[in-house]
């Protein structure tokens, strides 16, 4: 499977550090969104 077919969820309650990684994973071709709260 290549790279650009992936996604990613990322759960952090750090929005800092969700966005840095996220901002990563997505230069290197890997589509990531994250969430830093949950209200069910």
């Amino acid at each position: 499977m290549d790279k650009e077919n992936y996604k990613v969820l990322m759960i952090d309650d750090d929005e800092m550090i969700a966005t840095a990684t996220s901002e990563y994973f997505n230069m290197f071709g890997v589509k990531t969104a994250y969430v830093t709260s949950y209200d069910p």
